[in-house]
């Protein structure tokens, strides 16, 4: 009975390892957006994401089972990730793109060209 009430806590910490694997992704994503990358750059750049997201697998591995990687192990990362694209991930993106387009309608504006000077000059 105990070995199956510390399979659910390992399944939660691969869920959290999951999620956090999904953060990566977003980050992976916002700098191939920065960067403009075409396909060269977006395969390298998904190779160091699969790379960096097989670190916390292993390492949620070694520290929680003692048994060694088991399919709920995968599951529980495969379910993490998937929530947080599914949801999290969205709504983050959702308000990126609406604090985006507020400092630019900002910037537009005259408190922005006042705001620009205070800036210019406390650079000085």
């Amino acid at each position: 009975m105990r070995e199956a009430a510390r399979q659910g806590g390992v399944f939660l910490a691969m869920l959290y390892g999951g999620l956090a694997v999904g953060i990566v992704y977003d980050l992976a994503r916002g700098v191939r957006r920065l960067l403009h990358a075409g396909p060269v750059l977006t395969g390298v750049l998904d190779l160091l994401f699969g790379a960096l997201s097989c670190l916390p697998a292993a390492l949620l591995v070694a520290a929680f089972s003692r048994e060694g990687l088991r399919a709920y192990m995968l599951l529980g990362m495969a379910c993490g990730l998937l929530l947080y694209l599914a949801g999290v991930s969205r709504l983050l993106r959702f308000l990126g793109r609406t604090l985006c387009g507020a400092v630019r309608r900002l910037a537009r504006t005259r408190a922005g060209a006042w705001l620009r000077r205070v800036v210019q000059r406390a650079a000085r």
